[in-house]
């Protein structure tokens, strides 16, 4: 199946959130050395420019690929234009739910932290007055 020439915008705007998105996850600067990674797809040539390895690039691209032919057997009617609104959208709720989970998680280790520093200093204060 080859997706539209609108999808290609789709895809690219979504891989390129999604790269953003891991790389502030990491707390990741763009220091790396750049790749340009060229594939194609469906019947467009495509080159990114990113700080990922091929193999990463080319997961990202099977993953896309899957995307759209899931979408696509789901919905066999529906227009290219709207498998490309749809890939989007799962692709920033895919993201939007890890974003919030990610901050759940900070805030998680953020509260230990603070209850474990406490303990610290309530141990060292039971040492200082025992003693």
């Amino acid at each position: 199946m080859v997706p539209p020439p609108s999808i290609y915008l789709v895809f690219v705007i979504v891989l390129s959130l999604k790269l953003r998105y891991n790389d502030r996850q990491r707390g990741a600067r763009m220091t790396k050395t750049k790749n340009r990674y060229k594939f194609t797809f469906g019947q467009k040539p495509l080159t990114l420019t990113t700080d990922k390895d091929n193999l990463f690039m080319e997961e990202v691209e099977r993953v896309a690929r899957e995307k759209y032919d899931s979408i696509k057997e789901a919905l066999p009617t529906a227009d290219d234009e709207t498998v490309a609104i749809l890939m989007a959208i799962n692709s920033l709720s895919t993201q939007l739910s890890r974003e919030i989970e990610f901050d759940k998680k900070e805030t998680e280790l953020d509260t230990l932290r603070k209850k474990t520093l406490t303990n610290i200093k309530g141990r060292k204060a039971s040492k200082v007055s025992g003693n």
